[in-house]
């Protein structure tokens, strides 16, 4: 091909290609503006829709980032419990996910009963099995006293590893709470036999007493 019909080519071919000036039209950026304008409005509707159904605040994420999961921001409070301050959505996550199971604040509530529950369990051992108390190693009321003697620990290591820099995204803490109710249903019943044997042994020597006083009038 000569120079002159290469260049008139290239000359039609690019003439083909849309005008550069036409992307950049009034009429395209008005457009682009409105809809990012509408996006937004739509974002800031939604945001308010969940804040007003969550009673806590809530932002939906832009960024694309959070995609299809949510997270929360706490903060900590009394023995390990959390206190919720914001909810950050994914763009893609259905309003019915973040609402699911009472919402955030329900979801908080289940999370902190759970911990206290343990903590309840503590304290019903501690009663009946003081530190003098020694119970037999590799028996299950000596494995119930040391994973409660280090709940603390245990609370404080897993909001670390799990629950890091005051955020949860909320798969995660469905998962924890399900983790801290499994263990207060499966320590709950060691503990009611610690007390059941505690009580047997009382009475046991209530009447020694009696029978020992009586003897002696």
């Amino acid at each position: 091909m000569s120079e002159l019909g290469g260049t008139m080519a290239v000359a039609a071919n690019a003439g083909a290609l849309p005008d550069a000036a036409d992307c950049f039209s009034p009429e395209i950026l008005h457009a682009a503006i409105e809809e990012r304008a509408t996006a937004r409005i739509a974002s800031q509707a939604r945001a308010l829709r969940l804040s007003q159904r969550l009673k806590v605040s809530a932002t939906i994420d832009a960024s694309g980032w959070l995609k299809d999961t949510a997270e929360l921001r706490y903060k900590r409070g009394r023995g390990g419990t959390i206190q919720p301050i914001m909810v950050r959505v994914g763009n893609e996550v259905p309003d019915a996910d973040v609402l699911a199971d009472g919402g955030v604040l329900a979801r908080c509530r289940e999370y902190n009963n759970a911990i206290d529950q343990l903590r309840q369990l503590s304290l019903q051992l501690a009663a009946v099995m003081p530190d003098s108390f020694a119970p037999d190693s590799g028996t299950a009321f000596a494995s119930a006293r040391t994973e409660l003697a280090q709940l603390d620990a245990m609370i404080a290591h897993r909001q670390a590893t799990r629950m890091g820099l005051g955020t949860v995204r909320l798969d995660v803490l469905s998962g924890e709470i399900a983790y801290f109710q499994a263990r207060g249903a499966e320590l709950a019943p060691i503990v009611q036999a610690a007390e059941r044997s505690a009580s047997t042994a009382w009475e046991g020597d209530t009447e020694e007493v009696a029978i020992d006083g009586g003897g002696g009038q």
